[in-house]
């Protein structure tokens, strides 16, 4: 019997051995990629934290440099501006567990409203949120005994303004921009760069725990603090003269003003006041931005009859006329559809220059600024700066505009002779008087007197000449002009005893949105004293004044009460009796 034979073939499926082997190589490629991926794509990233966990650097930030006042009686210096430690409240809003409790009790201790706190503190994910800088010691240990978690103190160095808010305008304020401080108006602005120093850095290296290593690498690269700055501005007389215009503000119902005092044989600014007025410490209470603006600089306006002593000096200087040269005023002057009249409506007959001056005639200015000629007139104004700014180590500051004398019409020469329908600034309005009174040089306003280097060294800012819009025989008539209008003028309101004064008023319509003049007016004063040789010369304006219709009854109080303090501070010999 012959029996078959069937094949046996082997069963298909994997093999264990197959299915490791495979596995192992998967696993294998999965790490060699893994590891390509961290040593060589991101090699650089992994090295620097592990840079980071074993070597600390740290920003060592420098001191900003200070600003000083000085005294020009002792010689001394007082601090404006300067550093002082703070605490600052942050919250770690993720650590609190209840932001409505905290934000309740935190809100009678900080003086931060309820609803503010509780928008910043009810954020589940955030580690850190900033709330109150600058406290008290007393809030400190309010804060500290409520025992919440989450809340917590560092301590700060800060901008602090030992006297604000006086100078307020000048010196400007340091504010948080954009993570860090920084100078914001005034002089904090405008030397930023040189006050705020260079920043240095510390580098360590810790061990596994981040302990610095004592024997370990250790860089360090000093902070150089910032420089110090020494203005112009006589402490004394910069308190005096602020006080007076905040004072004449409030007396005389302005809705704000300004006051300049310069040396008129330096062109230093002694006095440099704005109203209304802030307080650098506490920047961010102010009721209107504007308030940081230095009016002074900043501020451009009609300047009204004061321009007529500069409309008289250009006519002096090309030899059109003299104090004793006469017109015929009758009352008023037509261009065309324009009708100019004197500011009370009076008709004075035969009047000498001089008494255009004293008198405040506008139809006198006109006869002068004709007598001139527009071209000439142009020319003249642009010796004494009008139109461009002065130059001053200040931030914004204005040009003016005189661009009206350069279109055709006689309009436009004859109102601007008695200062209307062209601007100016206080601070150029002061620096052309000085001109007027002080031989005939325009100097540059000098507001910083020396800056001090991080080194020691002292670098002496010194007065600059611009030029010499008139000759000095000018200047010693229109000086004599101007001491005629404060003895013959204004019922002898603008004297003081003992002193030859000199100056001019000025009564300006403020102008409307619409170019229309506004019942409004600016009211401002310029003068000198003593007028054979001048210790100073002072502008006070004050602004939209309601107790008065004129400068004589406001802006001229206020540069009295200034000068006669100044006459006797300087100690200024009088002149006769009474």
């Amino acid at each position: 019997m012959e029996y078959s034979r069937s094949k046996v073939f082997p069963k298909k499926g994997f093999d264990r051995l197959a299915i490791v082997s495979m596995a192992f190589f998967v696993l294998f490629g999965i790490i060699m990629i893994r590891l390509f991926h961290l040593q060589v794509l991101q090699h650089r990233v992994y090295a620097a934290e592990a840079q980071g966990q074993r070597e600390l650097t740290q920003e060592l930030l420098p001191h900003r440099g200070q600003i000083y006042w000085k005294d020009g009686s002792t010689g001394q210096v007082y601090t404006a501006a300067t550093n002082r430690l703070f605490w600052q409240l942050y919250a770690v809003p993720k650590d609190i567990t209840n932001p409505q409790r905290v934000s309740h009790d935190l809100s009678v201790i900080v003086d931060i409203p309820e609803d503010v706190l509780l928008s910043k503190l009810d954020k589940p994910n955030d580690p850190y949120e900033p709330i109150q800088d600058r406290l008290a010691d007393s809030q400190v240990e309010a804060v500290r005994a409520l025992q919440f978690e989450g809340l917590g103190f560092r301590e700060m160095e800060q901008r602090y303004y030992p006297e604000s808010p006086m100078g307020s305008s000048v010196l400007g304020f340091v504010s948080w921009l954009s993570d860090e401080h920084k100078g914001q108006y005034g002089i904090e602005q405008q030397f930023e760069k040189i006050l705020v120093g260079n920043a240095g850095s510390l580098h360590v290296e810790n061990d596994i725990q981040g302990r610095p290593i004592l024997v370990g690498e250790r860089v360090v690269t000093n902070p150089v603090s910032g420089d110090d700055i020494t203005l112009t501005i006589d402490r004394t007389i910069e308190y005096i003269a602020c006080n007076a215009l905040h004072q004449a503000v409030l007396s005389y119902q302005a809705s704000g003003g300004s006051v300049i005092i310069v040396d008129p044989f330096s062109g230093s600014i002694l006095a440099m006041c704005s109203a209304p007025e802030f307080d650098s410490n506490r920047y961010n209470e102010v009721d209107d931005s504007s308030w940081y603006l230095n009016q002074t600089v900043n501020y451009e306006y009609e300047p009204g009859s004061t321009f007529k002593a500069i409309t008289a000096a250009i006519g002096l200087d090309i030899g059109e006329i003299t104090p004793e040269t006469t017109y015929e005023d009758t009352g008023q002057v037509r261009f065309g559809p324009h009708t100019i009249q004197n500011a009370l409506g009076q008709k004075e007959g035969t009047q000498t220059m001089t008494q255009v001056l004293e008198k405040s005639l506008n139809t006198g200015a006109v006869w002068i600024g004709f007598k001139i000629g527009q071209e000439r007139y142009l020319e003249g104004l642009k010796k004494f700066g009008f139109g461009t700014q002065t130059g001053i180590a200040l931030p914004g500051e204005g040009g003016g505009n005189i661009s009206s004398l350069e279109k055709k019409g006689d309009i436009y020469l004859a109102t601007a002779t008695f200062g209307q329908g062209i601007t100016a600034t206080p601070l150029q309005m002061a620096m052309a008087f000085t001109s007027l009174v002080n031989g005939g040089v325009l100097y540059k306003p000098r507001i910083i007197e020396s800056i001090r280097k991080s080194d020691g060294s002292v670098q002496s800012v010194d007065s600059s000449v611009v030029r010499h819009p008139i000759q000095p025989r000018t200047s010693l008539l229109i000086s004599g002009m101007l001491g005629a209008v404060v003895k013959e003028g204004y019922s002898g309101q603008a004297r003081v005893p003992g002193y030859y004064v000199g100056g001019k008023s000025g009564t300006a319509q403020v102008a409307g949105n619409d170019g229309r003049y506004s019942g409004e007016s600016i009211h401002s004063f310029i003068g000198f004293a003593p007028v054979d040789n001048p210790r100073f010369v002072i502008l006070t304006k004050l602004d939209k004044v309601k107790t008065s219709s004129f400068a004589q009854g406001s802006a001229l109080p206020l540069f009295k009460e200034i000068a006669s303090f100044l006459l006797t501070y300087y100690g200024v010999p009088t002149s006769f009796d009474n």
